[in-house]
């Protein structure tokens, strides 16, 4: 559950519509190698800065500069020109030529809303393998996320009571010799998250389980709902004025022997306070990914950006 939560946040794809600026002028050389970032502005609009310190021994050495960012489903790197997914194979630098120190921006004014967790790494090296094997990288900026990892904790607190009649029931059983009786426990699943700013994600469903003597197999459905369903009270504020409201369906499931698989659908939109009160809607759009039965790999979109 932990990981589906942050993938539903991830967040996933709008990172690849934020084009970067050009380098910035060159700052002071550093003793060491030295990476950070500074940022600004809310989740719907949000700038980071990235600060790169190339050490006095490779100041204007021809080298690379490398820009990446981990966003949950897979890794990005910045090619100078766009953000390009990364599966393998040599790293595409964001900039070739004489090293030498530099801020940079690496996201303006972006929103970031639904990619909490992503992580921004910069580094540099004469070579690839230089940057790598002599720690010349380093992990400068963690993007906010919406929901608290305590927020998370408390499902899979409650989805593991279904796992501990599994335990109980594979333990009355002798242990290897499989389950004495078919044990079903079905875990009801309510509560609330409260949003950064203001407001709250309230959620509602129940995820059954069941352990016999040949498998183990769960299925259930939660539905999150974004800000309050009947009024302006609870709507779920995350900085900058910016308001989410919608709501998604989550489902799983599965079994021991065919893997268990996994959606989340809904529309999500970004919206404004109106001068009366009500919410002005100034972007957002339709959520859905899904992980196959036994599958590896989450697929499908956020906002019409697709997921790979």
């Amino acid at each position: 559950m932990k990981t589906l939560v942050k993938c539903s946040k991830a967040r996933v794809g709008l990172l690849m519509a934020a084009w970067l600026a050009m380098l910035g002028a060159p700052a002071m050389a550093a003793q060491t190698p030295t990476f950070s970032a500074t940022s600004s502005g809310a989740a719907n609009g949000l700038t980071v800065v990235a600060n790169v310190g190339v050490g006095d021994g490779d100041v204007n050495q021809p080298g690379s500069i490398y820009l990446a960012a981990d966003i949950g489903s897979g890794w990005y790197l910045h090619n100078g020109t766009n953000w390009v997914a990364w599966t393998g194979g040599a790293l595409p630098p964001y900039y070739t030529g004489a090293l030498s120190s530099r801020s940079f921006d690496v996201i303006r004014n972006v929103d970031m809303s639904f990619l909490g967790g992503s992580q921004i790494y910069v580094g540099y090296g004469r070579s690839e393998s230089d940057m790598l094997n002599n720690g010349k990288v380093g992990l400068v900026y963690t993007v906010p996320s919406v929901l608290q990892s305590s927020d998370i904790d408390n499902i899979n607190t409650a989805l593991g009571g279904g796992m501990n009649a599994i335990a109980a029931a594979y333990s009355a059983g002798g242990g290897g010799q499989g389950f004495a009786v078919t044990v079903t426990r079905t875990i009801p699943l309510n509560g609330q998250f409260a949003c950064p700013v203001k407001g709250r994600i309230t959620y509602s469903g129940n995820v059954t389980v069941t352990a016999s003597e040949t498998d183990a197999t769960v299925r259930g459905l939660i539905a999150f709902y974004v800000s309050d369903r009947t009024n302006n009270l609870n709507d779920c504020e995350v900085g900058g004025g910016l308001i989410l409201d919608g709501s998604l369906t989550f489902t799983i499931a599965g079994s021991a022997l065919t893997g268990v698989g996994f959606s989340l659908a809904g529309t999500i939109s970004t919206n404004r306070r109106g001068p009366t009160g009500g919410l002005i809607p100034t972007g957002g759009g339709r959520i859905f990914l899904s992980l196959p039965r036994g599958g590896t790999k989450v697929t499908g979109s956020i906002f019409g950006t697709p997921v790979q």
